[in-house]
């Protein structure tokens, strides 16, 4: 087996992995042999219509159609339950991000400011404790998921999927490389995925009231998971200035490299302020929260 060959099956062993640490809480083998099915499918046709079809080429797409089809099937076990605490330090470890890792250094204004508008929110729903209807919980989830994707996306060792460019030469990685690099990208793919589905744009030969129920369904789902209990105002208050401290502290002086800060933020953080259970997710959205809040 050739290093390609070799470097691109780690790659897969990667993707299989990430698949089943995301679902591992409920495993459906039909649901995901389904998926692999469409995608055994779609090589078959490929194969068929091109005499000589590009392997590479076919792995790819074999792994674009895996993931939507994944995404779409195993949203209830994917998606996970959302708290306003870990909304807040996300949205810290987002602009440390935006600050460390933006290409040439310099956002633009414009990005700035429509970063600032969520970021504004999610502070505010951390401080304030307000009671969340169905648009704060949609609104708030799909910041959570938009972080999610920009972080994983800066994240991503992007070098590494050089392995899939025929033309160029096997780049120098390891079996773990390419492991790594697989479940990487599934996790940002995924999630990238749901920010697309977010937009209510039927497909083809769709009509626009079947989108909006496909909509409807996803959407309520994630307002479900959206853990609307939040922290008490010395809590976020903490947040803030240990985490933001710490990201500040390190920007200032460079102490640690930003992408193992962002990593290592991010684990400490959804151990920390992720592990809720779907259960109080569903208790909170009933409306568990004390009197004396407003509504979103």
């Amino acid at each position: 087996m050739s290093p390609r060959a070799i470097l691109i099956l780690c790659f897969g062993i990667g993707v299989a992995l990430e698949t089943l640490y995301l679902i591992r809480a409920d495993i459906k083998w039909g649901q995901l042999g389904a998926c692999v099915g469409i995608v055994l499918f779609g090589i078959a046709v490929g194969l068929i219509r091109d005499r000589h079809p590009n392997p590479v080429g076919l792995a790819m797409g074999g792994f674009a159609v895996f993931v939507f089809a994944f995404a779409v099937m195993f949203q209830a076990e994917v998606l996970p339950v959302v708290t306003e605490t870990l909304v807040l330090a996300y949205t810290l470890i987002f602009w440390y991000g935006l600050n460390a890792l933006y290409p040439g250094g310099h956002p633009p204004q414009l990005l700035l400011l429509a970063c600032a508008l969520p970021t504004l929110a999610a502070m505010w729903v951390a401080l304030a404790r307000p009671r969340l209807g169905f648009p704060g919980k949609l609104l708030l989830y799909s910041w959570f998921l938009v972080m999610v994707v920009v972080l994983a996306w800066w994240q991503l060792p992007w070098s590494n999927l050089a392995i899939f460019e025929v033309r160029r030469a096997v780049p120098w990685l390891g079996p773990l490389d390419g492991l790594v690099t697989g479940m990487a990208l599934m996790y940002l793919c995924v999630n990238a995925v749901y920010l697309y589905m977010l937009v209510p744009i039927p497909g083809r030969n769709q009509s626009f009231a079947d989108r909006m129920r496909e909509w409807h369904e996803m959407t309520d789902l994630m307002t479900q998971r959206c853990d609307d209990s939040g922290p008490t105002v010395m809590q976020a208050a903490a947040i803030v200035v240990v985490l933001g401290g710490a990201l500040v502290l390190n920007a200032v002086y460079a102490l640690v490299p930003s992408r193992l800060v962002i990593s290592v933020a991010i684990v400490l953080s959804a151990f920390a302020f992720g592990r809720v259970t779907a259960a109080a997710a569903l208790d909170a959205a009933a409306g568990t929260r004390g009197a004396g809040t407003g509504s979103v």
